[in-house]
């Protein structure tokens, strides 16, 4: 009996050890995650500051002049609503940012039509094609695609795409929707000078910077593709990214239907 209450006592004590070790190692993993996640936090607050700083300094300068002279509005517009439509993207996926690392869901699936987001989101650049005097062509099949998915976290994907695709243009960008199999299709395609062949790999990387600098607006802080890769891969697409065998960067976006 003295030996196996002997035993036993050493058994608990080798029990109680490692789950001793176990609740320290899990107290390191939080505290690492923790330091990660402010490292994070503070890279993001100082790229906010420095990308927020001059588009509103630009709007303050050109608001005044507009002020001091309104026969500049029809110069100063194209350029103010370029800022604020780059602000407007950058809060917008500063707030899908916050989600993704929350893992929260975004909003609820349901059954969409392909078509008609594809359609709103030439719609919701033509202002800014035209700042640029460039188009927005758009082709769509002649009949409903329906796709499960979030209609608004989906059509911020594919304005990334398309903003991308238009800050890069040199006057072209092309919005294709098409059936292949059991996947819908949307490309953007534009005639700039595409993607950076060992960029092609990083661009959906958080922060990523190309080396390419935009032909119109700013560069942002390289989190458009980055969101629009997550919402794809949450809805069990895929995002394939490269260039077009005739010249310009094609984006290629697949969802099941």
């Amino acid at each position: 009996p003295g030996t196996l209450n002997g035993t036993s006592h050493d058994i608990t004590e080798l029990a109680l050890m490692r789950r001793e070790e176990a609740a320290r190692q899990a107290a390191q993993d939080a505290y690492r995650a923790l330091q990660q996640s402010q490292t994070a936090l503070k890279k993001t607050l100082a790229a906010l500051a420095h990308d927020v700083r001059t588009p509103i300094a630009s709007l303050k300068l050109g608001l005044d002049r507009m002020n001091d002279s309104p026969e500049a509005q029809n110069t100063l517009g194209p350029a103010l609503r370029s800022e604020v439509e780059y602000l407007d993207a950058l809060f917008a996926n500063l707030i899908s940012l916050v989600r993704i690392d929350a893992d929260a869901p975004t909003s609820t699936n349901q059954e969409v039509d392909l078509a008609v987001i594809v359609e709103r989101t030439q719609t919701r650049y033509l202002f800014l094609a035209d700042d640029k005097k460039a188009t927005i062509e758009l082709a769509l099949p002649g009949e409903q695609t329906l796709v499960y998915a979030d209609v608004v976290s989906l059509e911020q994907a594919i304005g990334n795409l398309t903003h991308n695709a238009l800050k890069y243009a040199r006057k072209h960008v092309a919005l294709i929707l098409f059936v292949e199999g059991d996947k819908a299709i949307v490309q953007v395609r534009d005639d700039g000078p595409g993607f950076l062949g060992p960029e092609t790999e990083q661009v959906t990387q958080r922060y990523f910077r190309g080396q390419l600098k935009p032909t119109y607006s700013r560069n942002g802080m390289g989190l458009g593709l980055t969101i629009a890769a997550d919402v794809v891969a949450r809805l069990d697409g895929a995002l394939t990214i490269g260039n077009h065998p005739d010249g310009g960067g094609l984006v290629e976006l697949r969802l099941p239907l």
